[in-house]
């Protein structure tokens, strides 16, 4: 949900009230929760949190066609999948040739929580003073193996055959694993 996805986004961006170069490297000032301002329409501006909300959600209604353009079945999936995968997309940790897309287009959440934490950006980000985006990819990775490992127990353990008269259809959503995990 719209809500979720910026609840998260927020919480790893930051608001950033007047646009600057957020890292070092960087071709293009950031404002706001993390909006990229490619056009130049904010440099040197001061916005409000309200305007940055705003931002936010027009950046979120950009990204999710071409999530779904790639990952044609992100629409079925559990919200704290949908958010891992928008938060890495956001940030230009997962594309659409990636590997970790391929292995979600397979259904392999295990194998895209492990392949997600090989992208340079996690794997050198002590080293380049970002220390967070570990966290905040980590984040996503444990999302993607909660959803595999739930899947993987459903293929096990499919719902029992006399519980087809029960009203109470269980679906992945309904297996759930830590949070810790």
């Amino acid at each position: 949900s719209m809500t979720s996805y910026t609840d998260e986004l927020i919480k790893w961006e930051g608001f950033i009230a007047k646009s600057k170069i957020a890292t070092k490297g960087e071709e293009f000032e950031t404002i706001g929760f993390g909006h990229l301002d490619v056009k130049g329409e904010y440099k040197g501006k001061k916005i409000t949190e309200e305007v940055g909300l705003k931002l936010l959600k027009e950046d979120i209604e950009i990204r999710l066609p071409e999530i779904t353009k790639a990952i044609p079945s992100f629409d079925s999936f559990p919200t704290e999948v949908k958010t891992g995968i928008l938060v890495g997309w956001f940030r230009g940790d997962i594309k659409p040739k990636h590997k970790t897309v391929k292995l979600i287009n397979k259904g392999d959440f295990i194998g895209a929580a492990a392949e997600y934490l090989k992208h340079n950006d996690y794997i050198n980000a002590v080293k380049r003073g970002q220390p967070g985006i570990r966290e905040r990819m980590k984040a996503g990775s444990n999302a993607f193996l909660a959803f595999g490992i739930s899947q993987a127990l459903l293929e096990r353990h499919p719902p029992q055959s006399d519980m087809k008269d029960s009203k109470f259809k269980p679906t992945q959503a309904d297996v759930t694993v830590p949070s810790f995990i």
